[in-house]
């Protein structure tokens, strides 16, 4: 794993793929709720991405998933309800999922934030074995 201090989009040209953190609800008109961090920021980029998102969540549930843009964006779950702290055991789930598609994909420059740890509450050192574990080769942005 490597730490870089920059914004996640300034690697999006470099990237295979741009992990993006996410919660599990979605909107009365099926869109994802996606109005806070990084989730935010991809919807503001790529117009539609919250009803694709919605889509995967009421088909799939809440875990990650592929979404068709370029680059393209995997949603990285790490909360069930926006309104709460980001959960531990979700973030294990996710990271160990999301590793299967890195390898099913043959994805090798992954982008992602820290898991849970801006707008989640949760602190990096809680959450770094846990993606040292399970991504050892991802790149984090910290800004």
């Amino acid at each position: 794993m490597k730490i870089y201090h920059c914004d996640i989009w300034s690697l999006a040209d470099r990237a295979d793929a741009i992990c993006i953190t996410t919660n599990g609800l979605t909107k009365a008109n099926g869109e994802a709720v996606m109005g806070r961090g990084i989730a935010l920021h991809a919807r503001q980029r790529f117009p539609g991405i919250d009803r694709v998102l919605g889509d995967h969540l009421q088909t799939k549930g809440n875990i990650p998933g592929i979404i068709n843009v370029n680059p393209t964006i995997v949603s990285f779950p790490t909360k069930n309800d926006w309104r709460n702290k980001s959960d531990l055991d979700l973030i294990e789930r996710s990271a160990k999922f999301f590793a299967a598609m890195t390898e099913k994909h043959g994805w090798h420059k992954v982008v992602m934030p820290k898991p849970g740890c801006a707008n989640g509450g949760l602190q990096w050192p809680q959450v770094e074995p846990i993606i040292d574990r399970w991504l050892p080769s991802v790149f984090i942005c910290d800004r």
